[in-house]
């Protein structure tokens, strides 16, 4: 889930869309400063003549990945703080139109724009948080549906309708819900093999002989998401717990004819 960034980071996108590192986020107001509006070198010229030579430092070099090729392809001068890169001005000017920093309002902005950018970087990852919630929510749902819980029951926990329900599973993407009905499928199998409450070995659980080792972990990554086996990532033991209250006698997961038929 996307938490709000206390010194963001950005990133730009194939599509050339800067975002918050790690997120799908735009950055309000971002722009694409070319490097010329960067950097200003230094200017070497003669008098009354255009310039010849563009004079960069090592910081200001640093300071720009865009501009490293500099120290490969410069002429290196010897200054008083720090080295001196110096570049044909012709060079320089092929360049400067490229892509370079980008320019944020909430970062390089003042005032009030600073402030509104910061006001809606923060609106725009409570959506965002918003969004991954119900989707989450959605996937919840249905894998518990799959295991066998009713609309209904799910409905009480959530106090929502079983419609309300019915709608939340239909809101998820066929291709989603497609996976999430094998690995329900496979987390059963795993399930129904485990002793309830015992607590093992993650790498001493058996896989059934179909089943390759990938498709093990899978079902039991799924079991440890929905919180059907604990797991401690210290120790790499798990237990399956959840499973006897998910089964118990307000979440019992048996339709009610069978309920029925079992006294």
């Amino acid at each position: 889930m996307a938490r709000i960034q206390e010194e963001p980071e950005f990133e730009q996108r194939d599509d050339a869309v800067w975002v918050y590192a790690g997120t799908r986020i735009p950055v309000p107001g971002a722009q694409t400063l070319t490097l010329g509006e960067v950097v200003t070198p230094r200017e070497l010229r003669r008098v009354d003549e255009p310039p010849e030579t563009a004079v960069f430092s090592l910081s200001e070099i640093i300071a720009e990945p865009k501009l490293n090729w500099i120290l490969r392809e410069g002429t290196r001068l010897r200054g008083g703080d720090e080295d001196l890169f110096a570049i044909p001005w012709d060079t320089w000017l092929d360049y400067a139109g490229r892509e370079g920093a980008i320019w944020a309002p909430e970062r390089d902005g003042s005032g009030i724009v600073r402030r509104l950018a910061t006001d809606e970087r923060a609106v725009r990852f409570a959506r965002q948080a918003l969004e991954d919630a119900l989707e989450t929510r959605g996937r919840r749902v249905a894998f518990a549906s799959l295991l066998g819980m009713s609309r209904r029951q799910v409905g009480e926990l959530l106090g929502v309708s079983a419609t309300r329900v019915q709608q939340l599973m239909e809101e998820i993407d066929r291709p989603v819900r497609e996976q999430l009905e094998k690995l329900a499928a496979d987390a059963r199998v795993i399930l129904d093999a485990l002793p309830e409450r015992t607590q093992m070995a993650r790498r001493s659980i058996l896989r059934p002989p179909e089943w390759d080792r990938e498709r093990l972990e899978r079902a039991l990554d799924a079991l440890v998401e929905h919180g059907l086996l604990e797991e401690d990532p210290s120790t790499g033991m798990v237990r399956a717990d959840g499973w006897s209250a998910f089964r118990g006698r307000r979440l019992q997961a048996v339709p009610t004819a069978e309920r029925r038929a079992h006294g």
